[in-house]
């Protein structure tokens, strides 16, 4: 059964950790066992990648790319020096490295396919090149490639599969832009039913993934939970897919987050992801796994530690990786430390030179709608209350109530029930009145903040009867 004669690298995504463990044993003796001619030796070595590649052994996974290309490059074959130069270029892009990556799609592949005429693999090429804007935050061009490009060249071939996948990226592009009803319908409407019509496993899976992110940020944490628990990990621990794995598992510790279970929020960041990511020179999940660190550590106190690993451990490797998003978000969680600092004239600096310029750039609705709401917080506390109000009543609640984010509807109605209780005279009717739609969604959500609004509730002598 194991001989490099049937395997097919296209079912590699589908199998189990031992079928690839296996599979390995069966390149390497047929490499060490057999006289083979270039182009045979060639493909086991890429072969031999591509098992490590699905199971984030990206070291090992480079090395036999290389090889593997010195032999192709050898026989002058042209497709398969394409093909090959963009499995290293996808290391590349798991390792952070995206310059490296976007220069191999555009300086090799694209003119070797345009060359050939193949349009399918031109177009699969795009959608790698796509990964990259989009990870940098290049949103509208992104978007323009894949509906004036991609998606019309997948349509003319009939590629049914090819076309769930740019749908998918396009979700993911409504999603970082805060379109979150768009993105879920296109998940749950066209590209999931064609991977269960195409019997696909795996992206299956990954496709809940992102709808579970979706109910994420909708707060509807139990469905995500189940989500990632019954649909996604069984999945990817099924595959041996270390990486998947890791990810899905810092989804799980966001959602526990969420319900204030920082304690194990914390071990899992600490012994269970980093350790993962450094192995893998993973360094766009590390930054992101430093900051979500540094966000419990803000919780419990620990500022100037928060601080040092967001100015000198996460903040740098996003400025490597020209990810401007994920640097305007790492922006704005020194200010919310400032802020607690006393530095408020900086802080709206930032929040306004910043961050609020590039979420509108991006086209992220929903960032912008957060940062005028922390935009909102300096004002109040400045003493500008019907400044901080009037942010808040047209710049956070109609996206919010547009997005579906009930979360932060619930917690933006908290914070003008008691800006109206500091107004004179207070406003106490209305207040009451969004303290128990607020009570009763983080109820509904089972978060933390119930507990709060409760306790705000009784401060004022307030009750949701009737």
């Amino acid at each position: 059964m194991y001989k490099y004669e049937n395997f097919d690298d296209e079912q590699i995504i589908n199998l189990s950790l031992t079928e690839k463990q296996n599979w390995l044993t069966a390149l390497h003796t047929s490499l060490q066992a057999e006289i083979l001619e270039p182009d045979k030796r060639a493909s086991i070595l890429r072969n031999i990648g591509n098992l490590h590649y699905a199971m984030a052994n990206y070291r090992e996974t480079e090395s036999y790319y290389q090889q593997a290309l010195s032999l192709f490059e050898r026989l002058n074959d042209e497709i398969e020096i394409a093909v090959t130069y963009g499995e290293i270029a996808n290391v590349c892009f798991r390792q952070g490295r995206l310059d490296e990556a976007l220069q191999i799609r555009q300086e090799i592949q694209l003119p070797i396919y345009q060359r050939l005429g193949d349009k399918r693999s031109y177009a699969i090429c795009q959608q790698a090149m796509i990964d990259i804007l989009f990870v940098r935050g290049e949103l509208d061009e992104a978007l323009q490639i894949l509906q004036q490009e991609v998606i019309p060249t997948f349509e003319r071939l009939n590629s049914e599969y090819d076309w769930a996948m740019a749908l998918g990226q396009i979700a993911d592009i409504y999603q970082k832009q805060g379109k979150l009803e768009a993105a879920l319908q296109i998940r749950l409407q066209k590209e999931m039913p064609i991977y269960e019509r195409l019997g696909n496993a795996w992206s299956r899976a990954v496709c809940f993934g992102c709808i579970a992110d979706i109910y994420q940020m909708q707060g509807r944490f139990d469905a995500a939970l189940q989500i990632r628990q019954q649909e996604e990990m069984p999945i990817y621990k099924h595959s041996g897919d270390v990486r998947a794995q890791t990810i899905c598992l810092g989804k799980i510790a966001d959602i526990l987050f969420f319900r204030g279970e920082l304690e194990e929020v914390l071990r899992i960041r600490q012994q269970e992801e980093m350790p993962v990511y450094k192995r893998l020179g993973d360094m766009r999940e590390l930054a992101i796994c430093l900051g979500k660190i540094a966000d419990i550590l803000y919780l419990r106190g620990e500022l100037e530690e928060a601080l040092r690993i967001q100015q000198q451990e996460e903040m740098p490797i996003y400025e490597h990786l020209g990810d401007i998003r994920s640097r305007a978000v790492c922006l704005g969680k020194i200010a919310d430390i400032l802020y607690l600092r006393g530095e408020l004239e900086e802080v709206l600096r930032i929040r306004q030179q910043e961050e609020i310029p590039i979420y509108e750039h991006l086209g992220d609705i929903r960032s912008r709608a957060i940062c005028f709401g922390n935009i909102a917080d300096v004002y109040q506390a400045q003493g500008y209350i019907e400044v901080a109000l009037q942010i808040r009543q047209e710049e956070e609640i109609p996206v919010y109530e547009q997005l579906g984010d009930l979360r932060s509807l619930l917690i933006t109605r908290w914070q003008i029930a008691k800006q109206y209780m500091r107004m004179t005279p207070p406003r106490r009717t209305e207040a009451n009145q969004l303290l128990c739609q607020a009570l009763q969604a983080a109820r509904k959500m089972r978060i933390p903040e119930a507990g709060q609004i409760e306790a705000i509730l009784q401060d004022f002598g307030m009750t949701c009867q009737g």
